[in-house]
């Protein structure tokens, strides 16, 4: 089972189409990179992940369930949040300090530790 699978995602800003049939899956404790320039669809792809842009066509699972419809509170409540580059919620702290207190706020623990510091 994946821990993140998008199957012909689609999505659209004002009826613009901008995600055109994404597929993309990723296992759990797999650590995946999403590289391009401007304009390619990361932040897009990571907001339809995270509800902030419903899909026009296909489906997100978490965990094999559908969360494309899902509300953004229950998306983060499952552990799902995005944090967009140049924005350091708390820059006096370490990226594992800011990660578990993500991680705290659901109740869970910081599934890996090494290399955070």
């Amino acid at each position: 089972m994946a821990f993140i699978a998008l199957q012909d995602v689609s999505t659209a800003y004002d009826g613009v189409p901008m995600l055109r049939n994404i597929d993309l899956t990723v296992a759990r404790g797999e650590l995946v990179c999403l590289l391009g320039p401007n304009g390619a669809g990361k932040t897009t792809t990571f907001r339809a992940i995270t509800g902030l842009v419903r899909p026009t066509t296909g489906t997100v699972r978490l965990m094999d369930q559908d969360i494309a419809r899902t509300g953004t509170e229950k998306v983060a409540s499952l552990g799902v949040g995005l944090v967009p580059e140049a924005r350091r919620l708390f820059p006096k702290l370490t990226v594992r300090e800011n990660l578990q207190l993500g991680y705290e706020a659901v109740g869970a623990d910081l599934p890996f530790e090494e290399g955070l510091e």
